[in-house]
């Protein structure tokens, strides 16, 4: 009888000593998850915003272009615009003429 019970003891101390060493292993890996993730999360973030940086930048790159672009065609249309608030001077001036 008791060197039954010493067996189950026995038996029971290995398994134990098994789950204890499965459960140090799993804490360490999981520390080490847990130590990465702020790194992982840290190194996401940079691409994150180093992208945002680089569509502000394309942004900006397209808005300037815009803006000279909007320069470039009002100064070509200025004359046509400046001949035609000559014209409609004129025009309003016959009709004052014609109205008296």
């Amino acid at each position: 009888m008791k060197k039954q019970f010493f067996e189950q003891v026995e038996t029971l101390d290995n398994q134990l000593e098994k789950k204890n060493k499965n459960f140090y292993r799993l804490r360490k890996s999981i520390g080490n998850r847990l130590k990465s993730q702020p790194k992982a999360f840290a190194d996401q973030l940079k691409l994150q915003n180093k992208e945002f940086e680089n569509l502000q930048v394309s942004l900006a790159k397209q808005l300037e272009d815009l803006e000279k672009s909007f320069r470039e065609q009002h100064k070509q249309i200025s004359p046509e615009l400046e001949d035609y608030d000559k014209k409609i001077a004129l025009l309003h001036k016959e009709y004052a003429v014609r109205r008296q």
